[in-house]
């Protein structure tokens, strides 16, 4: 299971560890940038962006998803339910 973590948060706590502190400068920058080179596990802006997308539109968005993606259910909100968990789910990441 992937943690969520800011890197910000880690790189400030990083400065302000008296150990870290000790290590060379070049060091001490490769930490910083291997950090920062971390790929982003949610996407945040996103997740709600894509989510907004649903809400402006909600039955314009299903069609675009198949002719008959809401026909495949007996109800479009479960479709649109099952949409919504799998942006979350995905963490911005497909969009």
């Amino acid at each position: 299971m992937d943690d969520l973590i800011s890197r910000q948060a880690l790189i400030e706590k990083l400065n302000r560890n008296s150990i870290f502190k000790k290590t060379t400068n070049a060091e001490g920058k490769n930490t910083i940038e291997i950090i920062e080179d971390q790929p982003t596990a949610y996407n945040l802006e996103s997740v709600v962006g894509q989510l907004e997308a649903i809400k402006k539109d909600r039955f314009e968005w299903c069609r675009l998803q198949g002719m008959n993606a809401c026909n495949e259910h007996t109800d479009c909100t479960d479709h649109l339910l099952h949409q919504i968990i799998e942006i979350v789910k995905a963490g911005g990441k497909n969009g």
